[in-house]
């Protein structure tokens, strides 16, 4: 009777080592998930991150540009007026009216 109850305990031993690493299992398998998805969600924030650098830099380019062409715009409108001198002569009053 003595094996007998021996046997028992180691089996009924086994079987709660058993049912408690099946629950640690599910614990680190819920984990894992828990992981792959926020890993996912990192990776997907760093190529909308890549995508929004490739924007900045586009406009900081187009900002660039826009800035030259205020220049160069101002610089036609510096020769313009100068075109436009207060004429001497009668007549160039309707010269000054084209401009």
């Amino acid at each position: 009777m003595s094996a007998t109850l021996t046997h028992r305990t180691t089996a009924t031993g086994q079987v709660t080592t058993l049912r408690t690493l099946e629950k640690e299992n599910d614990k680190l398998q819920r984990r894992l998930e828990t992981y792959e998805r926020q890993h996912a969600n990192v990776e997907l924030l760093k190529e909308t991150n890549r995508a929004l650098e490739k924007k900045v830099k586009a406009a900081e380019a187009l900002r660039a540009q826009l800035s030259q062409h205020e220049v160069e715009l101002e610089v036609l409108k510096r020769e313009k007026a100068d075109w436009c001198v207060p004429p001497l002569l009668p007549f160039s009053n309707l010269l000054c009216a084209l401009c």
